[in-house]
C-alpha cells in the first residue's frame, strides 16, 4: 500500500507545482495587461495631439491661400 501513498504524494506534488506556476503566470499576465493599458493611453494621447496639430497646419495653409 505505501507504492499507493508515494504515488498520491508525487502527483500531489506535481499539481502543486503546476499550481504555484499558473499563479506566477497569472500574475505576468494582469502586469502585462497593466502595460499594455499604459501603452494604449500613451499611444491614445499622441494621436490626439497629433490631429490636432494637423488641424492648425491646415487651417494656417487654408488662411494662407486665402491672401
Amino acid at each position: 500500500m505505501r507504492g499507493f501513498e508515494d504515488f498520491k504524494a508525487y502527483v500531489d506534488g506535481r499539481f502543486n507545482a503546476v499550481e504555484k506556476r499558473m499563479d506566477g503566470l497569472e500574475r505576468r499576465m494582469e502586469s502585462l495587461e497593466k502595460r499594455i493599458d499604459v501603452v494604449y493611453s500613451v499611444v491614445s494621447s499622441i494621436k490626439t495631439d497629433v490631429g490636432k496639430m494637423m488641424k492648425e497646419l491646415l487651417e494656417k495653409a487654408y488662411e494662407r491661400g486665402k491672401d
